[in-house]
């Protein structure tokens, strides 16, 4: 049987490769100008394996990030479907969509053409949504993926033509490989010849690869309704704006102009050739070329139009799985808690929610989500520092959305409570929603996500019987979660030059022992400057034996990366350290502390502020004076690199080699940085000794070698407590307690028994 001799009109979307790279130049700028927030999220390699992507939609912009992002990562063009009334603006602009790869969503070949370019080496980007869904309701009451569409007025299905389009390619390549199979030749050189392919060998090679779909989903965060620059001059440029377009330039402006996080994460290919039964390849004839295929259901056979409703069903089919996908892949923030959370308690008949009660049932349903490995954490619950003030305070992300909220209208906080307003359950139209109630258009997105329904309705049951021990440890939970953070992100390749010089380490993971028999005190461990936990796990472990609780705290930057103590201050690592001390106070009737050089003197700078149940503080070589006389002058010589940093594009070295007692647990490579901070937390530590009044021990090796053993003479002259005594050891070592060292541990163990449990 010949082929048909009508080929595929290709010639007016031929890509012009010279003005897509230009449209990519562009665009390049404009993320540098703008500083747009755009992370990619492709663990898998998916952007070069798959063929056709799909992506949700919810801001005009998105319609070219796409493309841009499979251009930049793996260099190849792509087609997108638009629609018509882009085309019909200018004859101009047509022809730059054309020529940068749009096509018309009506264009009467549309399927065989796509598949053509994606047989040509091409990707495909579709949005099966048909449009923008502002208000990001994709999901019906019955909980089922719909769309509503303003055009018919009725609750749609998201589009099949991804699935169909893919479907439909995958037949043809599998009738190709038959026809190689068969050693047909002249059929594969005429569909070459159709295809527009240099050779058989590229049409096969083409053919034997998998026909994938890739879903994608773009989230953004936060969501801003205040006026911005593009708006107002829009404005003045073209007065009598449609509302509709205010809307755009005032929401879709601020998703540009204002530093949102812009995450790009794309799931799992699906493959769509399993799909097909052998049985029903049986039945395609095997001369059928792209084009007869997509045009099945317009046959005069009923064997093609049965074939038709086959593909169909079929696509229906990878249509649900596709956009399960895609909406399961969005990155759940705090924002979508938070307007779960209000919704849920709305809808339950209640007018207002106490702000601690809010604070704590949004604490609690972060924790319960985190343990969830299906749900995708956007960086504000992912990494503790985002949210670590609650359940106590409200974090900065959170405080812009209960502003943003209260601006719209939508609650009012009154005293000690957010009341519901009666604007919170109004319905809005799509063009209006977004401004009118963005509280609704975080819950809708995150509605299909059935896991953070769950991790609500688990925190709100929960709430009255999670007591504040439970929190204690969700708070060490974060203090785990911090590291592990710190850690991945400092293994970037950027920090490679430094990560490279260190020796393997031990693990820098802070550690919570509970003993067998509680003696009802707990003991907090601050480990030295360069060091981690690891180094005071020893003396943990043995406390814990003896019965008491401890907790090993990691000072911020520590156990990670020397590149992450360059960006870190004293005042984060006594933040470490008071967090540890709440945690432990809450679990514990008594505390104590047990520092070591650096973490001696924030165990001071604690016991100054006199915390309640803080009954004993160890102190352990807290540095005043340095042996060598070269640590002197860092603070002049760090305070020259900042200004030479200032005046070029370098400066001195950043880093100074450290060699280490134990390098094991501590960094080799020393910033310059933490050495100042060092020094001007030896300043300001001794007028807050004076205010010390626990029982204090200090331990000092009378031959240190870092630090000058007199500093601990005159530590026990400058602390206010009236309880305090100075134990020297005959030690060489600066650190006497990860060997415990002459005994060190018995020392220390002893010290803490006199005061365990005593008024």
């Amino acid at each position: 049987m010949d082929l048909p001799s009508r080929s595929i009109d290709t010639g007016d979307f031929t890509i012009d490769r010279r003005l897509y790279q230009h449209a990519v130049q562009l665009f390049r700028f404009a993320r540098r100008f703008l500083r747009l927030h755009i992370k990619l999220h492709d663990p898998g390699d998916h952007l070069r394996q798959g063929q056709i992507f799909v992506f949700n939609h919810f801001a005009r912009f998105e319609t070219l990030i796409p493309q841009y992002l499979i251009y930049e990562h793996c260099g190849a063009y792509c087609y997108a479907i638009a629609h018509r009334e882009l085309f019909e603006i200018d004859p101009g602009l047509a022809r730059l969509l054309r020529a940068t790869g749009a096509v018309p969503h009506d264009h009467p070949r549309l399927l065989p053409l796509l598949a053509t370019k994606i047989l040509q080496g091409h990707k495909v980007v579709i949005f099966p949504e048909g449009g923008m869904v502002k208000d990001r309701r994709v999901v019906d009451r019955h909980g089922r993926y719909r769309i509503y569409s303003r055009t018919a007025r009725r609750w749609r299905k998201q589009h099949t033509g991804a699935a169909v389009l893919a479907l439909g390619l995958d037949l043809f390549k599998q009738i190709v490989l038959q026809a190689a199979a068969d050693g047909d030749g002249d059929r594969l050189r005429r569909w070459c010849e159709t295809l527009g392919l240099e050779s058989v060998e590229v049409l096969l090679q083409r053919c034997r690869e998998p026909t994938r779909i890739v879903p994608a989903n773009i989230t953004f965060f936060p969501l801003r309704v205040e006026p911005n620059w593009l708006l107002e001059v829009a404005k003045r440029l073209r007065p009598g704006l449609k509302r509709r377009h205010l809307e755009e330039l005032l929401i879709e402006g601020n998703l540009l102009l204002r530093e949102t996080d812009m995450d790009i994460r794309l799931a799992a290919p699906i493959p769509v050739r399993e799909r097909w039964r052998r049985w029903e390849r049986a039945l395609v004839p095997p001369a059928t070329d792209l084009e007869t295929i997509f045009r099945w259901h317009h046959s005069p056979s009923l064997r093609q139009r049965w074939l038709a409703r086959r593909l169909q069903r079929h696509a229906e089919a990878v249509r649900d799985r596709y956009m399960e996908a895609m909406y399961q892949a969005v990155s759940i923030n705090l924002c979508h808690l938070a307007a779960t959370l209000i919704q849920r308690w709305s809808e339950a008949g209640h007018a207002a929610i106490e702000r601690p009660r809010f604070r704590r049932l949004l604490y609690l349903t972060i924790k319960h989500l985190q343990r969830q490995p299906c749900v995708h954490l956007h960086r504000s619950l992912a990494n503790p520092e985002n949210y670590q003030a609650l359940p106590a305070d409200i974090p900065p992300p959170l405080n812009q959305f209960l502003c943003t909220a209260a601006g719209a209208g939508l609650i009012e906080p009154v005293g000690g409570r957010l009341h519901f307003l009666p604007k919170l359950g109004r319905e809005f139209g799509l063009d209006t929603i977004r401004l009118e109630n963005p509280l609704a258009v975080y819950a809708n997105e995150a509605a299909p996500v059935a896991a953070v329904h769950r991790a609500v309705a688990r925190a709100i049951d929960e709430a009255g019987r999670a007591g504040e021990t439970a929190l204690a440890r969700w708070h060490f939970d974060d203090e785990v979660r911090s590291w592990h953070w710190d850690r991945e992100f400092y293994r970037a390749p950027c920090f490679a030059r430094i990560n490279q010089l260190e020796v393997p380490k031990c693990s820098g993971r802070p550690f919570l022992l509970d003993p067998p028999q509680r003696n009802g005190c707990g003991v907090l461990l601050v480990h030295g400057l360069l060091a981690s936990p690891a180094g005071m796990r020893a003396l943990g472990e043995n406390l814990a034996r003896a019965g008491y609780t401890v907790l090993g705290i990691r000072l911020k930057g520590h156990g990670t990366s020397p590149c992450d103590l360059r960006e870190r201050s004293r005042g984060d690592w006594l933040a470490s350290v008071q967090r540890g001390h709440r945690i432990l106070a809450t679990l514990c009737p008594q505390t104590a502390i047990v520092g070591f050089s650096t973490g001696a003197l924030l165990a001071l700078q604690l016991a100054a502020t006199q915390p309640d149940r803080l009954m004993a503080v160890v102190a352990v070589s807290a540095p005043l004076r340095f042996r060598q006389r070269v640590l002197r002058w860092i603070p002049l010589v760090y305070q020259a690199n900042r200004l030479i940093q200032w005046m070029s594009d370098g400066g001195l070295s950043e880093f100074v080699h450290n060699p280490s007692e134990h390098p094991e647990t501590n960094y080799t490579q020393v910033p310059l940085r933490a050495l100042h901070e060092l020094h001007r937390l030896i300043e300001e530590t001794p007028p807050a000794a004076a205010t010390v009044r626990c029982p204090v021990l200090l331990l000092q090796g009378d031959r240190d070698p870092v630090v000058d053993p007199d500093s601990a003479r005159q530590w026990l002259d400058r602390l206010g407590s009236q309880a305090k005594s100075l134990t020297l050891m005959p030690s060489r070592r600066h650190d006497i307690v990860f060997r415990n060292t002459l005994r060190s541990h018995d020392t220390i163990l002893h010290f803490l028994d006199l005061y365990a449990l005593t008024p």
